[in-house]
């Protein structure tokens, strides 16, 4: 994730890598296929190592949707700092990669939804504070 984060997507060097993990470049495309698979694997973990919206404390969830949303909103420079690694990662993986591994990225955020984005609404609907379009 170090790589892609400092070098970001196109700067990253799958040698680069290799040499930092000892093993030789042939290792990683051995088991990750390319340079797209080992950054989509980075991506996956740099995203559900970031909490989800309902990690917010239970004091903030009992005040509702909009303050949770406010909670993270107010987070994001810690994010930047203290978790600027996996931050970073994951916003060049949604704003900063290619057509191909982008269709890769919004099927694993769908599959898996590893902020809790649907769980997070249904919270806010089921409160009032929310609604599903054409409900």
């Amino acid at each position: 994730m170090r790589h892609f984060a400092e070098d970001g997507y196109q700067g990253a060097k799958v040698e680069d890598v290799a040499n930092d993990l000892g093993i030789a470049k042939g290792s990683i495309f051995q088991h990750f296929g390319s340079k797209a698979g080992l950054f989509l694997e980075a991506y996956k973990r740099a995203v559900t190592s970031l909490p989800a919206w309902l990690d917010a404390p239970k004091d903030v969830l009992d005040e509702g949707f909009f303050a949770t949303l406010m909670y993270w909103l107010e987070r994001t420079e810690h994010l930047i700092h203290e978790d600027w690694i996996p931050y970073r990662v994951a916003l060049i993986g949604n704003y900063g990669t290619d057509l191909g591994l982008k269709r890769d990225i919004n099927r694993f955020l769908v599959s898996e939804d590893p902020y809790g984005t649907l769980e997070f609404v249904e919270f806010g609907v089921a409160r009032g504070e929310a609604s599903l379009p054409f409900t």
